[in-house]
């Protein structure tokens, strides 16, 4: 049996990381239902329907605080996969103000729409990559085995971190980070826009605070989508299409690593 505490960076267990992890989307909540309250003045934060399901993250993760260390969450993936969610919460940076334009905003529902579909669109368009990516080693057993190895001592699956990222920065050169210059470009788009700030302001219906942070984090949120992904498929669907029996467990292995394949 692999001993983890020893192979595994300490800060990266569970019962740690996802303490530190829940301050993400408990700020991010907490500020966005700022958002939602400013872009929503005809209601009041305890009947607008965006602003309950922000609460509900905030409180989430409130509890997060506490929750992996009472119940000592282990190297498990399952446990990983909160981590994962936890920091594809920065999403919120841009997909709450995109959310406010699409029920709050001024001009036509149908434009609304339109825009918030592009919107989708271009931040889930990266995130396909991993898909493809994921779906090529599932269909490799070759692969599967060399990501997750199976150790007949203990009857246990181990995901290797670190084949992965030589899988993905090596043979399938995939990478979470939109390139520097969409950084660039959304950031002079946005700063662009604040000379018509009062104009912008009064076409969209919505305070420029919203529409500078929907512009300005379409790349963060492109990333947000990335963590997101990739964290369910090699933490939830890749693990249960392993098709271990009951009681095996798929653990996370961060220290090992092994040569890829020869034929790849």
């Amino acid at each position: 049996m692999r001993d983890l505490d020893a192979l595994n960076p300490p800060f990266a267990k569970p019962s740690s990381a996802c303490r530190v992890g829940a301050l993400i989307p408990f700020i991010l909540g907490g500020a966005s239902m700022v958002l939602v309250s400013d872009a929503s003045t005809a209601s009041s934060p305890g009947t607008n329907p965006l602003a309950l399901v922000l609460s509900g993250v905030v409180l989430l993760n409130f509890l997060l605080f506490f929750i992996p260390r009472i119940f000592r969450w282990d190297w498990n993936v399952r446990y990983f996969l909160v981590s994962g969610f936890q920091l594809g919460s920065i999403v919120m940076l841009g997909g709450v103000p995109w959310l406010c334009f699409l029920l709050y905003g001024s001009p036509p529902l149908a434009l609304r729409g339109l825009a918030f579909l592009a919107y989708l669109a271009i931040i889930f368009l990266p995130g396909r990559r991993f898909i493809q990516m994921y779906a090529d080693i599932q269909q490799s057993g070759e692969l599967m085995r060399y990501l997750y190895q199976h150790d007949a001592e203990d009857d246990t699956y181990y995901y290797v971190q670190k084949n992965d990222v030589r899988l993905q920065e090596k043979k399938y050169k995939v990478s979470f980070f939109p390139p520097a210059m969409l950084f660039i470009a959304f950031a002079l788009a946005a700063f662009a826009m604040i000379p018509f700030a009062g104009q912008l302001s009064a076409l969209a219906g919505l305070p420029f605070a919203h529409l500078f942070m929907g512009i300005i984090s379409v790349p963060i949120d492109m990333m947000g989508i990335n963590f997101l992904v990739k964290a369910w498929l090699v933490f939830a669907y890749l693990p249960k299409s392993i098709g271990k029996r009951a009681g095996q467990k798929v653990l996370v292995d961060m220290g090992s690593s092994t040569k890829l394949p020869a034929r790849h």
